[in-house]
């Protein structure tokens, strides 16, 4: 066997990634290459608060997700967002992607609008500019209403500093679907909870990451050139590597390989250097987990084309 993949796959790291790999439950989140998604995360979440949709929860969602958001408030000393008398789905709108937005709720009796914007990483400065710039939208586009701006990301804690925003967590978020899920509030339709279920344990490893997540980027650091060889490699090179390793190891190298070969560091370096050839000003973050990368880009062009917006972004 090559003295390279021997120590990768003899590694601590390795071994504690497959252990991980094989423990891990099923779940249809997984199977479609869907957990990471920021865009199956926001449907889902609009599915919930929308107190029409087919979750038979009602509102009970919606209601515990703006209780949620008035304790944040607090926190930063921000008005707190009206409860209206009546949440039920007469009364609630639950649009997604409107003027660009991941989620905008319409509480039309209290002429309320809750525009989210949701990101499965850490907070940033440019998260709430972002968030803030949709609310100046909205309130243009929407006069009769009050708008409020909310921020969704991994962080616990918001910025205390930023009390036009509230923040809230994806830990929150969780706390909700569990409180949910353990009230059996889903036990009216089996597919539901099956499903909610699923989703739970997703949203779980947003809001605290495991050792997996861990193990995976010290792997990506580690064995980087190996890695880079083996996802350049011919594919019938490639299969004929695999064959050396232990049947047990073989799918978990291969997710292994296949999650390197995204290369979203390299992707990101390549279209920084052409944004800042074309006199962009650029700026990039990692997740926690080192699995996404965000780049964010700006110029005065940019800006005088989207005036409701401050900067552009881009997921690689």
């Amino acid at each position: 066997m090559d003295p390279d993949l021997k120590n990768l796959v003899e590694s601590s790291e390795f071994q504690e990634y497959h252990k991980e790999q094989q423990d891990r439950p099923f779940n249809l989140f997984d199977v479609l290459g869907n957990a990471d998604y920021e865009i199956r995360h926001s449907n889902v979440l609009a599915w919930l608060l929308d107190p029409g949709e087919n979750h038979k929860l009602g509102n009970q969602f919606l209601r515990k997700f703006i209780d949620r958001l008035n304790e944040q408030a607090d926190r930063v000393q921000a008005a707190p967002i009206p409860i209206p008398s009546s949440l039920e789905a007469g009364n609630v709108n639950v649009r997604r992607e409107l003027y660009y937005a991941d989620i905008v709720i319409f509480l039309e009796e209290a002429k309320l609008l809750l525009v989210i914007e949701n990101k499965m990483v850490e907070r940033s400065p440019e998260s709430y500019e972002q968030v803030e710039g949709y609310e100046d939208r909205f309130r243009g586009e929407f006069r009769g209403y009050t708008v409020r701006s909310i921020l969704l990301t991994a962080s616990r804690e918001g910025d205390t500093s930023k009390d036009k925003t509230i923040h809230v967590s994806w830990s929150d978020v969780h706390e909700i679907v569990e409180s949910l899920h353990t009230e059996e509030q889903f036990n009216g339709n089996g597919d539901v909870r099956s499903f909610m279920g699923q989703y739970l344990d997703v949203v779980k490893r947003v809001a605290h990451p495991g050792v997996g997540d861990a193990y995976f980027k010290g792997l990506l650091e580690g064995y980087r050139p190996l890695l880079t060889r083996l996802c350049d490699a011919e594919e019938a090179e490639r299969e004929t590597t695999f064959m050396e390793v232990k049947a047990r190891y073989r799918t978990t190298l291969g997710r292994l390989v296949k999650d390197f070969g995204r290369r979203p560091a390299d992707l990101r370096s390549g279209v920084n250097s052409f944004l800042r050839d074309r006199k962009f000003g650029t700026m990039s973050r990692n997740s926690r987990n080192g699995r996404e990368y965000w780049l964010y880009f700006w110029n005065d062009e940019l800006n005088r084309i989207n005036s409701d917006m401050n900067s552009a972004e881009l997921l690689v």
